[in-house]
């Protein structure tokens, strides 16, 4: 008896030792199976991001030729928002007739077989360049009477902006230099100093004594700016920023022109440049709809704008872009991915100054 009792406890350790045994492989089968799935999935989308960035390239190239393909024509000197790199339907003749046809409809490429890239291009010479600017305090006085910005806070942005720039360390009666930053004293994060050279990219506003984030972003909103600003810069606590309607993103940037396209430039960026109110600015976008602006003379028949105020405002326009922001968005096998590129036209050979990855754009898994 006590023989047969000794065999079955070891038939029982036993089995318990197999199970265990069997535990551990399947155990190590999920997880190996786990790891190849997680290898394939990397390995698929590696080759994935690799199309996504050559089909975005391809759109890139694509609304390139197209920016190059509007140099062609009696319009080649202007640039307007009637242009097809711009998705309009062309600048109409004198029959009514357009301008030719779009290179590539819809301002789409297809690259392979469920493999294609879709476009939107700006310009960015319809916003004011700041390093420009800077040096014409009524425009930036103007655009920041524009935003909502308290006439008492203006001196402060003007001078800083002035002295962030220039390359001495000589303050502006109001701005501020190296030594207020590096005293943690200006908007950005901890200590810095002065760039002493010209801004690279619209959001060193941020770093820029005076400049808080509210001017900066706005609440992106449009229409009658004058009066939304003053209505909407009440503070919804005593201590919240105040709320404004425009922003200084959306009326300046750091890399166009020297002068701001009249033909491209929005109702507000219109305002910036000094005697243009809400009802100029319309009767220019009502006069540019029709057909692009092509000098300062064309402009005499809207009302407000005199001999001498068209030559005033002569010297802050062109009527021709120079630099433009390409956003693409490719689309491999319904995988979709956003970059953005800055390009510059000088002549039909355009060169590409920045391509990235836009991370706020759409992406899908």
């Amino acid at each position: 008896m006590r023989i047969i009792i000794c065999q079955q406890r070891r038939h029982g350790i036993a089995l318990v030792m197999v199970l265990i045994i069997m535990v551990v492989l399947v155990s190590l089968a999920l997880g190996f199976a786990s790891m190849m799935a997680v290898e394939t999935k990397l390995a698929r989308n590696a080759t994935v991001d690799n199309d996504l960035f050559w089909v975005a390239y391809a759109g890139v190239e694509a609304a390139k030729s197209e920016l190059a393909a509007d140099l062609q024509g009696p319009e080649a000197q202007i640039d307007s928002l009637l242009d097809f790199w711009a998705g309009g339907g062309g600048i109409p003749g004198l029959a009514g007739e357009t301008n030719g046809a779009p290179l590539f409809p819809g301002q789409r490429i297809d690259v392979d077989l469920n493999k294609f890239a879709t476009w939107k291009t700006i310009d960015l010479d319809r916003k004011f360049n700041i390093n420009i600017a800077k040096d014409s305090p009524e425009i930036l006085r103007q655009a920041l009477t524009l935003v909502g910005i308290d006439p008492a806070e203006q001196s402060t942005i003007i001078d800083s902006i002035q002295d962030w720039c220039d390359r001495d360390d000589d303050k502006h009666p109001s701005g501020a230099e190296s030594d207020f930053y590096r005293q943690r004293q200006g908007p950005g994060p901890g200590a810095y100093f002065a760039k002493n050279g010209p801004i690279d990219d619209i959001s060193e506003l941020l770093m820029i004594n005076g400049v808080t984030p509210p001017m900066f972003y706005g609440n992106n909103g449009f229409g009658n700016v004058g009066a939304r600003s003053q209505a909407s810069s009440a503070r919804r606590s005593h201590f919240e920023e105040l709320i404004y309607s425009v922003g200084l993103r959306d009326l300046f940037t750091a890399v166009s022109g020297r002068a701001l396209n009249i033909n491209t430039a929005s109702k507000e960026a219109l305002q910036c440049i000094p005697q243009i109110d809400d009802t100029i600015a319309d009767g220019i976008i009502q006069r540019r709809s029709e057909r692009p602006i092509h000098n300062i003379q064309e402009l005499a028949g809207i009302p407000g704008l005199p001999p001498p105020v068209l030559q005033q405002i002569g010297r802050f326009v062109s009527f021709r872009s120079v630099v433009f922001e390409i956003t693409v968005q490719a689309n491999v096998r319904g995988t979709t991915r956003t970059y953005k590129a800055i390009v510059r036209r000088a002549t039909r050979d355009i060169q590409t100054l920045s391509m990235y990855q836009d991370w706020d754009g759409t992406q899908t898994p």
